[in-house]
């Protein structure tokens, strides 16, 4: 009698960033794999500091080097690094082409056409409310075509449930599935484990992630600087050398640099609050219906998050009872809620409990990976069965 193989299928990411956090952070490609689907990862280094071909233990990744250029010249790069996803994608001959954010859906839909395959998208920010807040009507143009070109993907993910009522409403979806940014679970891992050095009895607050000027970090070295509590910042980024020239020398203030996703979860998993502010952008609604890594990340680690009031977790914050809210870039108001953390480490481990036991119940990661193999082998069998 004749047995008939099952054949692996193969999924292509695609997305306009180096991918370097790994799979702690990527998690579907990384949960793909682990279930018997060939994974390759297309990304773009654009400073070539990066590896043009990497195997991180669960999936290939292949890195487009490239300058972006500026001005006009950026779109020119863009339309060098979709011709290359492409030419690789007709090589490679995925079952999915899986395109992260509207700047690379165009190759992956000449994919899907052409080759007759599926494809799934993605969906972080919408790009019309991120690059055009202030003009109306190119907002209003450019939203019409990033709509329409996410309804022809096979399925759509997405981070938040605000995303489809506020972002995507008037179209029709083939298959829609939300992912929270949420993280795999990695407590047991960080207990017991030596993170950066930190001075007994001080009240210690982590930053991990893009270092950029938008995320108040200026405010919270300042407010450390000859006060008791200690100050981490993991991750590398655009502001990180401005950083470091003004604080580097204070000792209560550590600069980590650039390190992988799982370590700078470490690192936070051995501070007392976890710090996350975002600059307001005016009419950005990617601000307020987000699903920002940092609360779930404080959620699954067991910390109180501190972040500004004008973000958009700050509401799942005040009404979860799991963090601390403040004005952005404000210095007496971060100071102030600062020097009473450091008499209220009772509160600290409450909120931190209760944080936990939200991602226990509700936002765990194993909750997401039946969603996610149902949605991708709904794919084949046109079953909306992953809910």
């Amino acid at each position: 009698m004749m047995i008939r193989k099952s054949i692996q299928k193969k999924v292509l990411f695609v997305r306009a960033q180096p991918i370097i956090k790994g799979p702690t952070y990527d998690r579907i490609p990384a949960l793909l794999s682990d279930k018997h689907f060939t994974v390759a990862y297309l990304g773009w280094d654009r400073e070539k500091k990066y590896s043009p071909k990497e195997n991180n233990g669960h999936y290939l990744i292949c890195r487009f080097q490239h300058a972006s250029g500026a001005g006009w010249s950026k779109y020119a790069g863009f339309v060098r690094f979709w011709l290359w996803i492409f030419r690789f994608a007709r090589r490679w001959c995925p079952d999915v082409i899986h395109a992260c954010d509207i700047n690379v859906i165009l190759p992956a839909l000449l994919y899907k056409f052409i080759a007759g395959k599926k494809m799934v998208f993605q969906l972080y920010d919408f790009s019309a409310d991120e690059q055009l807040a202030g003009h109306p009507l190119f907002k209003s143009v450019f939203g019409w075509i990033e709509k329409h070109l996410i309804s022809l993907a096979d399925g759509v993910i997405l981070v938040s449930e605000a995303q489809r009522s506020r972002q995507l409403s008037g179209i029709r979806l083939k298959k829609e599935l939300v992912v929270h940014n949420t993280p795999a679970d990695l407590l047991c891992e960080t207990r017991g484990r030596a993170g950066p050095r930190r001075r007994r009895g001080r009240l210690c607050i982590c930053y991990g992630g893009n270092v950029r000027d938008s995320r108040g970090l200026d405010t919270l070295c300042r407010v450390a600087i000859d006060r008791p509590f200690d100050v981490i910042v993991a991750g590398g980024g655009p502001y990180l050398n401005t950083l470091k020239e003004r604080y580097d020398r204070h000792k209560n203030i550590t600069f980590l640099g650039e390190i992988s996703h799982r370590d700078i979860l470490l690192s936070a998993s051995q501070s007392d609050v976890i710090y996350a502010c975002y600059k307001p952008i005016r009419n950005n609604v990617n601000m307020v219906i987000g699903s920002p890594n940092k609360y779930f990340e404080s959620l699954m680690l067991g910390k109180p998050l501190i972040t500004n009031e004008e973000s958009g977790i700050a509401v799942s914050v005040r009404d979860s009872d799991t963090g601390f809210t403040v004005p952005y870039d404000d210095v007496h108001a971060l100071e102030t809620l600062l020097f009473s953390l450091n008499n209220k480490k009772r509160e600290i481990e409450s909120r931190g409990k209760r944080a936990r036991r939200i991602y226990e119940e509700r936002y765990h990661w194993s909750f997401y990976q039946k969603k996610i193999l149902r949605f991708y082998h709904s794919l084949w069998k046109g079953r909306n069965e992953y809910e």
